[in-house]
């Protein structure tokens, strides 16, 4: 029988991708049990879509859930805010605490977080409103919702510098947020075109089932930053050039109107700066320049710190900035975010806890509500 060219042509490709599969899945099963991964796990069902702030936790959710770091538990009690294995504390202190991502702290245990730590060791009962997406124009209609249901004997505001600030007050429509990306027909025939259709849906998939994409996409990290195929951009409030946008004052507005809420009611406020990982770890915002070209003398990783504080405090506002004790932390070889997740890890936030604390406790001696 003879063999034409084409149809050898076409078995000697199939033979290249039948042992290339073969090779992808012993390579999955190799990393499975020499080097497993954290593999990620999407929770939508974590949401409830509300008016005004988008969504809310949902109340009563008894679950887990991995951001890349470690499995963890998730629990919420009945208005949808997390809690530990025992509830909620039922000390006569309360305190709210508002924020995103980074006070929401998915990546950690509950009893890790800053408002776990600060709930065993003011003690207090302590209602942690931090959620992912959020902003300073959620974290202000979120306070005046719970400073007019109940008494609390202390306010604190997460502030993350690297996205917290706000041009213009915004009011989002009810929604609950995408965490993972839908398939769909390129908009364009760009390369950003189809990766937002088809790479970002199939890098969501590998994420939460193969070790060995983890693997990869880790080691390769700064090549794909080049490629700008890595959803790690530096966010902008860190250039130089932006300092003066009217952004800081707008921001600085919103949050001091926060104040305002709270001083109607004499509640002590205390706004919390939470630095990013590239701010802390000079080895992390090394990986930033080679992998974006970031032109060094263009970034200020204080810019925010500075800008920030300096306005809040020329309102007569309390700000805890924990960024030096985390650098000095970091130095020590203390990692205090994470290793694949930038959010804070266990050591972070109890760095964190212990320089809020700090100003907290001389306030406990001057403010009666504190006791």
């Amino acid at each position: 029988m003879r063999i034409t060219p084409r149809r050898s042509w076409f078995t000697a490709l199939g033979i290249v991708l039948f042992s290339g599969v073969v090779g992808l899945l012993a390579s999955e099963v190799l990393v499975r049990f020499i080097w497993p991964q954290q593999l990620i796990v999407y929770r939508p069902d974590l949401f409830v879509a509300t008016d005004s702030i988008h969504h809310v936790h949902a109340p009563h959710l008894r679950t887990t859930m991995n951001t890349g770091e470690r499995t963890v538990q998730y629990l919420t009690d009945a208005d949808g805010y997390r809690v530990g294995q025992r509830g909620r504390s039922t000390a006569p202190l309360k305190v709210l605490i508002l924020g995103d991502s980074f006070i929401e702290a998915a990546q950690v245990e509950h009893e890790q977080t800053v408002a776990g730590l600060l709930e065993t060791r003011m003690p207090a009962d302590v209602r942690n409103a931090g959620t992912v997406a959020y902003g300073p124009s959620q974290y202000i209609i979120v306070a005046r919702r719970m400073l007019s249901r109940e008494a609390f004997g202390l306010l604190v505001v997460g502030v993350s510098l690297e996205n917290d600030e706000e041009e213009s007050r915004v009011i989002v429509p009810a929604g609950v947020p995408h965490l993972e990306h839908p398939l769909h027909w390129p908009e364009t025939a760009s390369l950003r075109g189809i990766v937002d259709a088809i790479g970002y849906p199939v890098n969501d998939v590998l994420e939460e089932h193969s070790h060995l994409f983890i693997l990869a996409r880790h080691s390769f990290q700064i090549a794909l930053m080049r490629a700008h195929l890595s959803p790690l951009p530096l966010p902008i409030w860190y250039d130089r050039a932006r300092a003066n946008l009217p952004a800081w004052d707008s921001t600085v507005a919103i949050l001091n109107d926060i104040g305002i809420a709270a001083d109607v009611r004499r509640v002590p406020v205390v706004f919390l700066l939470l630095p990013s990982s590239f701010q802390v770890d000079t080895a992390d915002f090394n990986r930033y320049v080679r992998g974006l070209h970031v032109e060094r003398s263009h970034i200020d990783l204080d810019q925010p710190n500075r800008l920030l504080t300096a306005r809040l405090r020329a309102r007569g506002r309390i700000v805890v900035d924990p960024t030096e004790a985390l650098r000095s932390a970091s130095n020590r070889g203390i990692r205090t975010h994470g290793r694949f997740d930038p959010h804070l890890s266990p050591a972070g936030h109890a760095i964190i806890a212990g320089q809020l604390l700090s100003t907290i406790k001389p306030m406990m001696v001057a403010n009666s509500s504190l006791r």
